[in-house]
């Protein structure tokens, strides 16, 4: 009898435990903000970006009580303020270290769609950033 206690009760056990573990991310998931952390490049422009030559991602990170922008461009450094109220965001003030860079197609590319942005969205972990309706870039939240 306690074989099939044992038999019956674990499976449920489990069950439970991990139907809790996945509603606790979707809390977390719902609960995202400019601030939740790094955002990371994964679109650009239609395209995808492929990580580059470089062990760091190109990322953007938000303050939004001092209204600052960090980052990493993929060769510099990136650094900024912002204004956003409601969904509508601008970016100004946006410049980067000048280190000579093999390759900085994609890094001149995502610094100069920043001057263009109007607007935001968040969906889950991903940040989609407009230029009125065209979507411009989606970044990831680095849950890592």
């Amino acid at each position: 009898m306690r074989f099939i206690l044992y038999l019956v009760g674990l499976p449920a056990i489990l069950l439970l435990l991990l139907n809790c573990s996945v509603n606790n991310k979707k809390g977390y998931i719902s609960n995202v903000t400019l601030e939740s952390g790094k955002w990371i490049l994964i679109n650009l422009y239609e395209q995808e970006v492929i990580k580059q030559n470089t062990d760091r991602p190109i990322y953007l990170e938000f303050n939004v009580t001092d209204q600052k922008l960090t980052g990493f461009a993929g060769c510099n450094r990136l650094f900024g303020a912002f204004s956003s109220k409601g969904s509508a965001i601008t970016f100004s003030r946006v410049g980067s270290t000048k280190l000579i860079c093999p390759d900085a197609k994609l890094e001149d590319d995502f610094v100069s769609s920043l001057q263009q942005i109007t607007r935001y969205q968040i969906d889950g972990e991903k940040l989609q950033l407009y230029n009125h309706s065209n979507l411009l870039m989606t970044l990831r939240l680095l849950t890592d």
